[in-house]
């Protein structure tokens, strides 16, 4: 999965959803560092636009892209190893 797009990565999100708790989902993201947890908390748990996120948390709308980018791709890898 390259998660080059948006609808790339909405489609990840819905889908471990689909497979995975709740607990497993969160076990998840505890693994993230910092800046990629609230990246990835904000916009697809509280559905918080990237461009608001980047206003709250000071950073470039580019740097919080680059944020959900790795934060998904590290996601999918936690559970790729899962499997």
């Amino acid at each position: 999965m390259s998660f080059n797009s948006n609808k790339e990565r909405l489609l990840f999100w819905t889908e471990i959803h689909e497979r995975f708790t709740v607990t497993e989902i969160e076990t998840a993201i505890e693994t993230l560092n910092n800046p990629l947890q609230e990246v990835i908390r904000m916009h697809y748990q509280q559905s918080i636009s990237l461009k608001d996120i980047a206003v709250r948390l000071n950073k470039s709308l580019e740097s919080v892209r680059v944020y959900q980018r790795a934060g998904m791709f590290r996601i999918y890898l936690f559970f790729k190893r899962k499997q």
